[in-house]
């Protein structure tokens, strides 16, 4: 008999500020969702500063307490991803290549601003 698989954790990102796109703007994430200026899942077209593909999502079990918590990556782009609190997201050592993201984060791609919200399963 086949397995259930596990639900996908409702969680989105929303544009906050930028060229990216429009604020307000919500981006549901998948099991993994790739955002980019040119290719991708979810486009930031309005903003030169983001690279074609910017950043991969993607939901992962997290070792020992096999909880499912959604991981950015950066996908090598020309201006880098920050992360962090409301404060320090802009800050140089808010710099990532692998994030384990957290309801509240606020990302920096490029030049636009994105915040990061999940549903408690």
């Amino acid at each position: 008999m086949k397995q259930p698989s596990k639900s996908i954790p409702l969680a989105w990102l929303a544009v906050i500020s930028g060229p990216g796109a429009k604020p307000r703007t919500l981006f549901t994430l998948g099991a993994e969702t790739v955002i980019g200026r040119t290719k991708g899942d979810f486009l930031l077209k309005g903003d030169p500063m983001v690279s074609g593909q910017h950043v991969k999502i993607r939901l992962e079990q997290k070792p020992g307490d096999g909880r499912q918590v959604f991981v950015l990556y950066d996908l090598a782009s020309a201006n880098g991803v920050y992360a962090g609190n409301k404060d320090n997201y802009r800050n140089d050592e808010s710099r990532v290549y692998r994030h384990e993201l957290a309801d509240g984060d606020y990302l920096l791609l490029g030049d636009t601003t994105l915040v990061f919200k999940q549903v408690d399963s």
